[in-house]
This record gives C-alpha cells, sequence and structure tokens, in this order.
C-alpha cells in the first residue's frame, strides 16, 4: 500500500520500510487490517 503512488506519492522503497518498522506493521499484513492511527504517527515521525 506505501509504494503504491496512487494512494501515497512520494514514498519509496526506503521510507516505506522504515515507517512500517516504526508503526510495528508487518509487509505482508492486508491493508485492510492495518491500524491507521499507528501508520499515519509513524509516517508523520519518519518524514
Amino acid at each position: 500500500m506505501l509504494r503504491n503512488q496512487s494512494l501515497l506519492a512520494g514514498i519509496g522503497n526506503a521510507y516505506s520500510d522504515e515507517i512500517l518498522h516504526a508503526a510495528r506493521i508487518s509487509p505482508y499484513q492486508a491493508a485492510e487490517r492495518t491500524d491507521a492511527q499507528a501508520l499515519l504517527a509513524a509516517i508523520q515521525d519518519t518524514l
């Protein structure tokens, strides 16, 4: 989901890995089951 440029433009491979690690989210987890608050906080902290 993070690497899909039509959803979130500008987040590349390096940032997406860092964001997922910070949010403690598996890259294999379905986007529908992702904690949106944790993901948003990790995006803001990382970028």
